[in-house]
This record gives structure tokens, sequence and C-alpha cells, in this order.
């Protein structure tokens, strides 16, 4: 279960485990990340607001 939770958090973060080290992805759209993070920060701060 925990295995399955990190790495849904690190491709949130376009990054992998390989071995025991984490590894970010070379192809990243720069764009489709700011547009994740960004709606990810929306929603954190509508959910403080409440």
């Amino acid at each position: 279960m925990v295995g399955r939770e990190w790495r849904s958090r690190l491709e949130d973060h376009c990054a992998a485990l390989k071995g025991h080290r984490v590894v970010w992805w070379q192809d990243t759209d720069l764009y489709l990340v700011k547009l994740m993070r960004s709606s990810k920060r929306r929603r954190n701060t509508n959910v403080q607001q409440k």
C-alpha cells in the first residue's frame, strides 16, 4: 500500500525510483508540471480556507 502512494507522489513531481535513488524524468514538459503544481496549490488553499 505504501509503495503505491510513494509512486504516485513521485509521478506528481516527475520523478521515479531507480534502485534506491530518486531520479528526475528527462522528458518532462515543464508547462504541464507548472499547471499541475498550480492546480494542486489552488486545491490546498481552498481546503485550508474552509
